[in-house]
């Protein structure tokens, strides 16, 4: 019987005693506070950066695709085209209606080359976005159309720049090999 009302002093006791802990102090609560408080400012760091690159990605892909846009554009008009006629930077092609197609690189007034479109005579487009910089624009004749050339009329046209996306510069090259589908078979080529 005495060990239990001993147990029962001991847990009334317990109970009733204000000196002990049942909580934080407030030394401990403002340390936990200022540990959380530099792991968040650390992780919303980390947050914002990964959404500027996030979002520098975004523009550099948007550019990108509407450089290929452009240079698909003026594949597809030179493979559908016919009596094309090259120079260093520029190509010239004909379309059905006797018009003039001609693609080259122009310097604009800001100083970037753009790869700009004119249309028989009428001012000449750019159809490259101004964050792209056209450095190299070159076309090189890999067969042409003579009288005793058996081969398709094929060209080559290399393209080489820089895109911009705010401080961020980035290096592309393009090459493509274009041909054109108007099938000119000579009879002499016939075996």
């Amino acid at each position: 019987m005495y060990t239990m009302q001993r147990i029962q002093k001991k847990r009334k006791a317990r109970i009733a005693s204000p000196n002990k802990r049942a909580g934080f102090t407030l030394i401990e609560l403002m340390v936990a506070m200022s540990i959380f408080s530099i792991v968040m400012v650390m992780s919303m760091t980390s947050v914002f950066t990964i959404i500027s690159v996030n979002r520098k990605a975004q523009s550099l892909s948007s550019i990108i695709d509407n450089l290929n846009f452009a240079v698909e554009s003026m594949t597809r008009t030179i493979k559908t085209n016919t009596e094309y006629a090259i120079g260093t930077d520029t190509v010239s092609v004909e379309n059905d209606d006797g018009q003039t197609l001609r693609y080259s690189r122009i310097v604009d007034a800001d100083g970037k080359g753009r790869i700009m479109l004119q249309r028989g005579t009428a001012a000449a487009i750019p159809i490259t976005a101004p964050e792209v910089d056209i450095d190299t624009f070159r076309t090189v004749q890999l067969y042409n159309d003579g009288a005793t050339d058996c081969e398709q009329p094929m060209l080559a046209i290399v393209i080489r720049g820089t895109a911009v996306v705010g401080e961020e510069e980035t290096d592309f090259s393009l090459q493509t090999v274009i041909s054109q589908r108007d099938l000119r078979i000579k009879s002499s080529c016939i075996i």
